[in-house]
């Protein structure tokens, strides 16, 4: 965003009642209990129900008017506020993931360096435990059998002897962490259970077949719903 976009000298919020909502909320309790105890029983309780039912929907309708009318102003002014502070914070944002990249080249690297170095060790303790066992094979011979033994442990222990590598960099207060990912090389290996049903497509022939189309595993049905006018 142009930081030239946006010129404020000060944001002012309009005080809101709190008992703005008293009468509406009284009205809306008095429908509420109403139903409750409604039957239909005659075609009189019928019209009688429908005409509440389209006073609810005005009600409704009002209300939502004049919440919109003060909530309005406040989204008008959350907006501004937004903005003002979303040019600083994104700034910082980039800053930070430039640090971030700067910081796990830097810590890829020494990681790397400390697998090549682990690597090189691994390999010269392989060729040290080869040379023991070649003279424990000598010393066999010779007939000295506990020597050779001593020199086939001793080599057994350099093969497996994991090399220690010196800790990498840190810095007080930040933490290095593993994020595990995943990519799809093949749809059509992946199990049952973890593959989910394509809703939305459902959805759609659902409303375009109602119910004309066979589907394995899925059964389209019908809801009822009522649509009435406003007083």
């Amino acid at each position: 965003m142009n930081e030239k976009s946006l010129v404020v000298d000060e944001i002012k919020i309009v005080p809101i009642p709190i008992n703005i909502a008293h009468d509406d909320t009284t009205r809306a309790d008095r429908f509420l209990a109403e139903v409750r105890g409604a039957v239909i029983t005659t075609e009189g309780d019928f019209q009688v129900c429908g005409e509440n039912l389209k006073k609810i929907n005005g009600c409704i309708a009002m209300l939502e008017a004049k919440r919109i009318s003060i909530t309005r102003p406040l989204d008008q002014a959350k907006k501004v506020v937004m903005e003002l502070f979303n040019i600083p914070i994104a700034k910082l944002e980039t800053a930070r993931g430039l640090y971030k990249r700067i910081i796990g080249g830097y810590l890829a690297k020494v990681e790397e360096e400390q697998r090549k170095q682990a690597e090189a060790i691994r390999k010269q303790q392989q060729i040290e435990a080869a040379k023991l066992e070649a003279q424990a094979e000598k010393l066999e011979v010779k007939g000295k059998v506990e020597q050779a033994d001593a020199l086939r442990e001793q080599a057994e222990i350099k093969k497996t002897l994991v090399p220690v590598m010196p800790e990498a960099p840190k810095v007080k207060g930040i933490t290095v962490t593993e994020r595990w990912t995943f990519e799809i090389v093949d749809e059509s290996l992946i199990p049952r259970e973890y593959l989910i049903p394509d809703l939305v497509r459902l959805g759609k022939v659902a409303r375009a077949e109602q119910g004309k189309r066979i589907i394995p595993g899925v059964i389209f049905k019908t809801e009822k719903g009522l649509s009435s006018g406003k007083i």
